[in-house]
């Protein structure tokens, strides 16, 4: 621990709402071109390090239009905003959940949030709460099929599970996400360092790209160990 226990999706193209169960070991996404396969390690990126300057897509060969952070909630007229989220189970049973709100509108900052069962978003010195039912992608969505806005979406949280959830944006803001993080162990070094950011943000970028990643090759493995260990 910890572990990622769950990746899902609300309102994101060649998904829609979806949960992705992970193996404690090892976990495949497996399938054709187009099916989003790509995106799931492009939405990995986007929650860990969810800066719009350190963010590239690992798919090789897509439109200039296809390549940018606004397009990846789905392309229907009444979506303007969709979520990715991880549940990160932080010891046998005990979830905390982080991710990342995702508009469609270019001019409006991508917003990671954390979700946990106690109030407290200041004092980091007080682990962060966890909780015993991690969340899924229907959660997030309103009776009316409607996805929840991002400030609709922490009332309801508390209303119906009693979580507290906190976004976090401009610099200032996602340097506490990234101290949070570091401080409750869910990241393994502190990206509130520029060069830390820079490097972290490589190394994902690398991850996402097939092409680069030689599976027989064990030395190709080397600087993911990261990852693996929270997968």
């Amino acid at each position: 621990y910890p572990n990622i226990y769950s990746i899902s999706t609300v309102g994101i193209r060649q998904h829609g709402n979806a949960d992705f169960l992970l193996h404690s070991v090892r976990t495949d996404f497996t399938g054709n071109n187009g099916l989003g396969k790509s995106l799931i390690a492009d939405l990995l990126q986007l929650i860990f390090v969810p800066l719009r300057d350190e963010w590239k897509p690992g798919t090789e060969g897509l439109d200039a239009d296809e390549r940018r952070i606004e397009t990846i909630p789905l392309d229907r007229n009444w979506i303007s905003h969709a979520y990715c989220f991880l549940n990160i189970e932080k010891s046998q049973g005990k979830f905390l959940t982080i991710g990342v709100y995702i508009p469609t509108n270019s001019r409006m900052p991508v917003r990671p949030f954390i979700i946990q069962q106690s109030e407290n978003f200041e004092d980091k010195t007080i682990p962060l709460k966890t909780f015993n039912r991690p969340l899924v992608a229907t959660d997030f969505v309103a009776e009316n099929l409607k996805i929840y806005d991002i400030k609709d979406l922490s009332r309801h949280l508390y209303e119906t599970f009693k979580l507290y959830m906190k976004d976090f944006y401009q610099k200032d803001g996602v340097n506490d996400y990234f101290d949070w993080l570091y401080k409750n162990y869910i990241l393994p070094i502190n990206l509130t360092r520029e060069t830390n950011l820079k490097s972290f943000a490589k190394v994902l970028q690398s991850f996402s790209k097939a092409k680069t990643l030689r599976i027989t090759d064990s030395k190709s493995f080397e600087g993911y160990g990261f990852l693996l260990r929270l997968t």
